[in-house]
């Protein structure tokens, strides 16, 4: 995952976004916005969990939905950290479940991205 992780980075410099030199908590946590969507989430992801029709499309997308409310309710680099690990476990499960390999789809999508620059390097909006 880590080749995935320098992919990423790659894009995210050549598209000019700044990145930390260690880890740090991304802010908004305790915005009042974002405690509002996360509420509202929360609320769906209960509605998704007591559903008994969607079948296993819903229950692992309500997995995924709690995991992305409590990234969003996090206080802690930590708290964010084990969210997003909770997220990736599931999503890549999910993968499992189809009986999809999913490097092969990442390096189309790392492939597309970095098409978005033009040839001199800079991004084309």
């Amino acid at each position: 995952m880590n080749r995935q992780y320098e992919q990423v980075q790659a894009f995210h410099k050549a598209f000019g976004i700044e990145m930390p030199d260690k880890p740090q908590m991304l802010d908004g946590a305790k915005n009042i916005g974002n405690k509002i969507t996360a509420d509202y989430l929360e609320k769906a992801c209960r509605v998704m969990k007591n559903a008994t029709t969607g079948g296993e499309v819903n229950r692992r997308a309500s997995w995924m939905l709690e995991e992305l409310v409590e990234f969003m309710k996090s206080e802690t680099v930590e708290d964010q950290a084990d969210a997003l690990t909770d997220l990736i476990y599931f999503a890549i499960g999910t993968f499992t479940l189809m009986g999809i390999k999913p490097e092969a789809l990442f390096d189309i999508v790392q492939f597309a991205n970095m098409g978005k620059l033009g040839p001199e390097g800079k991004p084309i909006y």
